[in-house]
């Protein structure tokens, strides 16, 4: 049977006074379909049943599927953030389903796309919950609620991912639940919602039970159901305060407040159409994507053309973009594949994955297997678990405890023989034994003679082993770079960076240093460039190694940004004593230094902050939507959500405001 950490947190900050009527606001976040990683059960259905549950309590509720990156779920972070901003005495709540683990102490949050090979990818590609942490501690003058339910274990660069979370200690006035004790592994449940959410699905409905009631039965019931294997944790450190999700009254908000609530709810994911769409349709119909894409329509998901029409009805819980004619979509709690005219085309799975050279991953009662884009199953579902055919042909799968790779007519190419392993890179997969790593070919020869303590896949005929320390090998298993350091990321070009006990540097394939190691942190190269520190200070240097920015603003050519992000869409973030502001890959400012927080270009506009007003800005730096809204959302198919007032409306790239509640489906 398949495990899984299932460790929910939950943070209260405390005290508080709560009312019956006073603000809601939810985030909640699902995490299942991973390209990398062995794909869940039942994140997305914790996720969608838990927003439905929130929403009937009163929540304006924003919940976003399956993520792909580290940022997009720091940027739905930064929303409730803004949501929270100006709340006192309400009540937020924040919910993630999915994979996490814990590294030398500190948990981490694992989107979608995480390629993990080695320590710094998680600073890299997942979201540290010090920042989650953080933002619920800026927001004290509300009860802010904090629920993750991360997930079963699975093949990483460490095993430190089969050991739950690490204790997280609970601030004063705060309550800290985990669904299981603190580094232990937790049950994945039998049912649609995995076992701790399905207990907190039921008592959050209990009506009259405080916050303490409900953790109270909360553990008893997964203690029980679990057989006494499952024991969740509760640190109370609370000073006073009572709140109820459900009050024994016949309802804590009228109908007409629940209304407006509900109207104001949004799932990331998909749109609600209000009445008067039309105008904005015709605004902007040549800045929508031309193919169909999911809408969320009162309660269901359907699909619309790019001039809105209507082309599959909304009758499904959750809906994904279309994939070579085909698209995933969940009916009455079950996967299935449909084509563009709504028809269904295969049968009905727990879970569908991603079309990967031409076959989908489907699983049921806990087995998996393979269908291809017509629904006909080419693999049975024998295997405990697999992830997605690579361009090699082959797939990783486990049987029997053991993980091996299979090709397209389920023949057993490589043994089922390894504890964990990672799919092929560059001709190449690393595969591990009793803790040990190597690497096998598509013939499942072993390339190094001697197994490692780690390994990361190849990039560019190069890959990073780790006996004591660090070093590089190349395609013949030669060791061309020595393992004596402490840290290395990924070559990019002819270079890599890498940390010793000085500091981080680069060096070229011959392991000859390119730049000392004088940094103090360097981020991963984006566009051609990557981000240094140095006392402090930060710059850009390009592939061959060269400090390139911020040349021009500094007599003495030294470092000298404050902070940087990583280029995106051929602009970075940069920001100065005045405080940010933009630069392109000429190393030209498009901007002056004056805001007080920017977002990365999306769509060809980026938001910016000032004087506590938000608006965007054009490539040139011209501001084409007006800096008046107290919070907004980059734009997705040419519209962006604002807030102005306490009122949600969208504004299409030429700032002309609309009403209602719209939200676009991002492409899977």
């Amino acid at each position: 049977m398949n495990s899984r950490i299932s460790c929910a947190l939950i943070f209260l900050c405390l005290p508080f006074t709560l009312l019956a009527q006073q603000k809601r606001v939810a985030l909640v976040i699902g995490a299942q379909n991973y390209t990398s990683l062995p794909p869940l059960r039942n994140s997305l259905a914790d996720a969608l049943d838990l927003s439905a549950s929130l929403k009937s309590k009163g929540f304006v509720v924003e919940t976003l599927l399956d993520p792909k990156s580290k940022n997009e779920i720091k940027e739905a972070i930064i929303r409730y953030s803004n949501a929270m901003q100006d709340v006192v005495g309400g009540v937020g709540v924040i919910f993630y389903a999915g994979h996490g683990m814990q590294f030398e102490g500190n948990n981490y949050i694992i989107p979608t796309s995480a390629k993990l090979e080695m320590s710094s990818d998680l600073d890299d590609q997942c979201l540290k919950m010090n920042a989650v942490m953080s933002v619920l501690n800026a927001s004290k003058k509300s009860l802010n609620i904090l629920l993750l339910d991360a997930c079963r274990s699975m093949p990483s660069f460490t095993r430190a991912a089969e050991q739950g979370w690490a204790k997280e200690n609970a601030p004063r006035g705060s309550i800290i639940v985990f669904a299981t004790e603190a580094g232990k592994v937790a049950s994945d449940g039998h049912a649609k919602n995995g076992l701790f959410t399905s207990k907190l699905l039921k008592e959050i409905n209990e009506p009259g039970l405080n916050i303490t009631d409900v953790l109270k039965r909360v553990k008893q019931g997964v203690f029980t159901e679990s057989g006494e294997k499952q024991l969740p944790t509760v640190e109370d450190n609370t000073v006073g305060g009572d709140f109820y999700f459900t009050e024994s009254t016949s309802g804590h908000v009228n109908a007409d407040e629940k209304k407006d609530t509900l109207k104001g709810s949004l799932i990331r994911g998909g749109l609600d159409l209000p009445k008067g769409t039309s105008n904005l349709i015709e605004e902007n119909k040549d800045s929508v994507n031309p193919s169909l894409f999911p809408v969320y329509i009162r309660g269901k998901y359907g699909y619309v053309d790019s001039a809105f029409n209507e082309v599959i009805k909304p009758i499904y819980e959750f809906a994904l973009e279309f994939k070579e004619g085909r698209a995933r979509v969940i009916k009455n709690g079950r996967w299935l594949i449909i084509d563009e005219l709504g028809k269904q085309i295969s049968g009905l799975f727990d879970v569908i994955g991603p079309l990967s050279s031409g076959l989908s991953y489907v699983s049921n009662s806990k087995r998996f297997g393979f269908i291809d884009k017509e629904g006909t199953t080419i693999i049975p579902l024998i295997y405990e678990e697999v992830l997605s055919f690579g361009t090699e042909g082959l797939a990783p799968a486990k049987i029997n405890g053991a993980w091996g790779f299979i090709n397209k007519k389920n023949e057993p190419i490589i043994k089922f023989e390894y504890d964990a392993v990672r799919p092929f890179h560059e001709g190449y997969a690393a595969v591990s034994k009793n803790g040990k790593w190597n690497y096998v070919n598509t013939e499942g020869k072993l390339l190094l003679e001697n197994y490692v303590s780690n390994a990361s896949d190849f990039h560019l005929g190069m890959a990073s082993i780790k006996q004591e320390n660090w070093g590089f090998i190349n395609t013949t298993g030669k060791v061309v770079i020595p393992s004596i350091f402490e840290v290395v990321k990924n070559f990019s070009g002819e270079i890599a960076a890498v940390k010793d006990r000085k500091g981080w540097g680069f060096v070229n394939k011959s392991g000859n240093p390119v730049e000392p190691t004088t940094f103090e942190l360097v981020l991963d190269f984006s566009e051609g460039f990557a981000a240094v520190q140095e006392e402090n200070k930060w710059g850009f240097i390009n592939t061959q190694g060269d400090v390139v920015f911020p040349d021009g603003y500094h007599l003495d050519k030294s470092l000298g940004f404050d902070h940087v992000n990583s280029f995106k869409n051929g602009f970075a973030a940069v920001k100065v004593k005045n405080g940010w502001g933009f630069i392109n890959t000429k190393g030209n400012a498009i901007t002056s230094f004056t805001y007080d927080q920017v977002n990365d270009f999306s769509q060809g506009l980026a938001a910016v902050k000032e004087n506590g007003r938000w608006g965007f800005i054009n490539q040139s730096g011209k501001i084409v939507v007006p800096i008046e809204y107290a919070s907004v959302n980059d734009f997705q198919n040419g519209y962006a959500k604002v807030v102005l007032a306490n009122k949600t409306f969208y504004v299409n790239k030429k700032g002309i405001r609309f009403g209602g509640d719209v939200f676009f489906h991002r492409p899977e």
